[in-house]
């Protein structure tokens, strides 16, 4: 150490130089301590520049920083609180983008200060209208009220685009804003005109009615003046049925003289005139007459006063007072006059208002439907059922031929009515009715339909002809329903058999005479609507053979070969039907242990294929049903999948009493209505929907096709003002 010392004595510009090397090298370990901290906190204070040019600059510079310096995050989350919206933005769009501002605990008023920003840049920017919807759609869904709401509501009611002027009325309504609605009930456009409208209804704005009433007798568009009615009779029935049946008599005056449309109608009045094209000529029963083409021209020019008639029709039928009885009356001698069947949506109203006097129409559309003429078209057949119905109207020799004689796949929706109408028929007493089919007569014809398709050509991919068998799946289940209905019974056969008759292998055959027969039938087709309808319909019966139907179809794990089922429809059917039927504790804990215990011994017996990914689903969903909360995120995740059904996925959230279903369907999944009428009226889900979110208008298949369209536009719109005080849940 001493000889160090000397040598550094005598050479001091090399001690001087070792020092300074020193000194640079401890300067590089505290540079390399400090340089990422300054460097983090200069990026993030020029995230508050006031040119864009920087600020993108910056925040690129952040995303690079922070895989070498995670901890600029904290800073980002520091600069959320700054009162400057330019460095918010800028620090929220990092963090979006590193995955870290929608995490558990980040202030609501952040996320809409997001939202609005968001918004406030779309509108700035060439984006499309549909990023600004999107914002919207997440804004309303939320369910809050704070200033960058209202903000974001003064930004979509001002917007140039009418469809995000539209959906901005829900917004308004949901914050009960009135003045809003009241600049959206003039706006130019009458999309948004009638939005505002049934937006202030479902809002129950009752100051805003004269305002409606000026719209409902002034306008000339079907769209604004039927949603002005609908609102009125929501907000102020007794004075606004004058003024309603008055509009609906005017146009049904106009109607008939041929009043040229005008308006958005005519895009209605195209849909449903594709929908009319579409019943060619040959097939049996409603199909249009052969002129329907040459009077193409006709319907164009007389479609505005026929949309705002149906629609019309379906508000008065709401209103239940003396003066909506007298109008339908109206209407009906009016159709009697001119010699016509009464179109579909009278036909509505009279059943909905109790309209006795309506019965011989009602019956004479009943019986025109099996002629072969084709003078009707389907909504016709659809709502005179329905009002048969209503009405309790002794109506089983027509159901009856309906079922025997349309048959036909573009028919579904009318035959499977009607099949369910003859169960209920067959079951009542037919007063003055000698040509009424005996109820044996009707058991036999819906065994048949139960199990009928029918062999017809078709032209092969090779351009030569090919049969193929012809079936409706919906017919199947909708015929074995209402047999069921009629005598459930649990078993497919009725001869009764002991334990030791199984334990010697003498398998009964199935007996023709069990309803439980051709409920199995239809269950073990090859497509999963017929199985959830069933299952929907039998497990909400009461009836307590539907548990022992539903062991039969979903048997124990450990049951011996025989017994088990080997269609994989018909296990999932029946874990959905054990589901939906099972309501004390001691049954829906005897329901999930079996379906739990069939799962994992599937897994294992050897002689068993195992679950597969769609009958693991369907399970899934059934515990979900029956109170298994930690299934809830996996059948959320399935309404993303296209190859799963999205009926047994919605039932399964619905009767959970989940919201999301009802989010992703009526506004988070921006659904197209029409696909929402696929979804409810094709597919059974509104007799669901009736059940778990009784406060939601319907969607009926008794109206017509662009009625129908305006119904989901309806529930879409109620959902999206009341959506938190709408109560989701079994309805037991």
């Amino acid at each position: 150490m001493g000889t160090i010392r000397k040598y550094f004595k005598l050479h001091s510009w090399q001690a001087r130089s070792l020092a300074l090397m020193i000194m640079l090298m401890l300067g590089c370990v505290v540079g390399l301590l400090f340089f990422r901290p300054v460097e983090g906190r200069y990026v993030v204070w020029r995230m508050g520049s006031s040119d864009s040019a920087t600020r993108l600059k910056m925040i690129e510079w952040a995303v690079a920083l922070a895989k070498t310096y995670p901890a600029i995050a904290d800073l980002l989350d520091d600069a959320l609180s700054s009162g400057d919206d330019d460095k918010f933005y800028a620090a929220a769009q990092v963090l979006n983008r590193l995955g870290k501002f929608g995490t558990p605990g980040r202030s609501d008023l952040q996320a809409d200060r997001l939202r609005w920003l968001d918004m406030s840049a779309a509108r700035n920017t060439a984006s499309s209208p549909q990023s600004r919807y999107a914002i919207l759609c997440e804004t309303i869904v939320s369910g809050r009220d704070n200033r960058y709401i209202r903000d974001i509501l003064g930004l979509s009611a001002g917007d140039e685009n009418q469809d995000i002027r539209a959906a901005g009325a829900v917004l308004a309504a949901r914050l009960n804003d009135e003045k809003t609605i009241r600049g959206l009930l003039v706006d130019e456009s009458p999309k948004v005109s009638a939005a505002a409208a049934t937006n202030a209804a479902f809002a129950g704005m009752t100051p805003v009615a004269p305002l409606l009433k000026e719209i409902l007798n002034k306008s000339e568009v079907a769209e604004p003046v039927s949603s002005a009615g609908l609102a009125l009779a929501m907000l102020d029935p007794e004075s606004g049925a004058q003024d309603i049946c008055r509009r609906l008599l005017r146009s049904q005056q106009a109607l008939r003289a041929g009043q040229p449309m005008v308006g958005p109608a005519r895009q209605f009045l195209l849909e449903s005139f594709e929908l009319l094209s579409a019943a060619a000529p040959g097939r049996p029963g409603l199909f249009m007459p052969a002129d329907l083409m040459d009077r193409q021209a006709d319907l164009l020019v007389l479609g505005d006063a026929r949309v705002m008639r149906d629609r019309l029709l379906y508000v008065v039928a709401s209103l239940k007072d003396s003066q909506a009885r007298s109008t339908v009356l109206e209407l009906l001698a009016d159709c009697r006059k001119q010699g016509e069947y009464p179109p579909a949506m009278l036909l509505y109203a009279a059943g909905r208002l109790g309209v006795s006097e309506a019965q011989d129409d009602i019956r004479a559309v009943l019986v025109e439907a099996c002629k072969k003429r084709g003078v009707l078209r389907e909504p016709q057949l659809l709502a005179a059922m329905d009002a048969a119905e209503r009405l309790g109207l002794s109506v089983r020799a027509e159901a009856y031929n309906i079922v025997s004689e349309l048959w036909h796949p573009n028919l579904s929706l009318s035959v499977s009515r009607a099949a369910r109408l003859l169960g209920v028929q067959a079951a009542a007493e037919q007063p003055g009715r000698p040509d009424a089919p005996t109820r044996d007569q009707c058991v036999e014809l819906l065994r048949k339909v139960a199990t009928f398709y029918k062999v017809l050509p078709r032209k092969s991919a090779r351009g030569g002809e090919e049969q193929v068998n012809v079936e409706i799946p919906s017919v199947w289940a909708d015929a074995a329903v209402a047999l069921w209905m009629l005598a459930p019974a649990a078993e497919y056969y009725t001869e009764p058999y002991t334990r030791q008759d199984f334990d010697n292998w003498k398998i009964p055959s199935f007996d023709d005479k069990s309803s439980a027969l051709y409920v199995y039938l239809a269950c073990r087709g090859e497509t999963t609507l017929p199985g959830d309808c069933i299952a929907w319909h039998l497990g909400r019966s009461g009836r307590p053979e539907a548990i022992g139907l539903a062991d039969r179809l979903l048997p124990p794990g450990d049951a011996p070969a025989f017994q088990r089922e080997p269609s994989k429809m018909a296990r999932m059917a029946g874990a959905m039907l054990m589901a939906i039927a099972a309501k004390t504790d001691r049954q829906k804990q005897e329901a999930v242990r079996r379906i739990a215990d069939y799962e994992n011994r599937a897994r294992h017996v050897r002689d068993t294929e195992g679950l597969g990914p769609i009958e693991h689903r369907a399970m899934t969903c059934a515990l979900l049903i029956l109170g298994q909360t930690d299934r809830l995120q996996v059948v959320r995740d399935l309404m993303r999948l296209i190859d799963f059904p999205q009926r047994r996925t919605i039932t399964a959230l619905l009767l959970a009493g989940d919201r999301y279903a009802c989010d992703w369907l009526l506004w988070m999944g921006r659904y197209p209505y029409d696909d929402m009428v696929i979804l409810l009226v094709d597919r059974g889900l509104n007799e669901v929907f009736a059940a778990a979110c009784p406060q939601l208008p319907p969607i009926e298949g008794a109206v017509e096709p662009h009625v129908r369209l305006w119904q989901a536009q309806i529930m879409q719109t109620c959902y999206g003002v009341r959506r938190e005080g709408i109560k989701i849940g079994p309805g037991r």
